[in-house]
């Protein structure tokens, strides 16, 4: 089965394809498909593929002890990691700000087109 896509524009007018792994949470009641993908520098990132929005412009990890970009990461030891970046965000920010944000990206995407 191949990996679903989303494209973005990128900043100099191009448009690039990018292949996912979904990555479905639930804040606050409401349920979201993320994407979780590799970004520009090979680091894991978390966009919302609906809008083309970053959601974690970058997923740590640690690599024996210290952190690191998560470039050596396999998706498998990237996922946990990834949900742990979102839960993180989603304590900092409070979950009716997370789901305002990413209904505030996808107006907007709906605007552009």
């Amino acid at each position: 089965m191949p990996k679903p896509s989303f494209n973005i524009t990128l900043k100099d007018g191009a448009v690039k394809t990018v292949l996912y792994s979904p990555l479905s949470v639930t804040v606050g009641g409401v349920k979201h498909r993320l994407a979780l993908h590799r970004g520009p520098g090979r680091d894991w990132m978390i966009s919302a593929p609906e809008s083309s929005g970053v959601v974690v412009p970058m997923v740590y990890g640690l690599l024996l002890g210290r952190p690191d970009s998560g470039k050596r990461f396999k998706l498998s030891e990237i996922r946990p990691l990834a949900l742990n970046a979102i839960e993180l965000l989603v304590s900092r920010h409070g979950a009716a700000c997370f789901n305002e944000r990413l209904a505030a990206h996808a107006r907007r995407k709906e605007v552009r087109a």
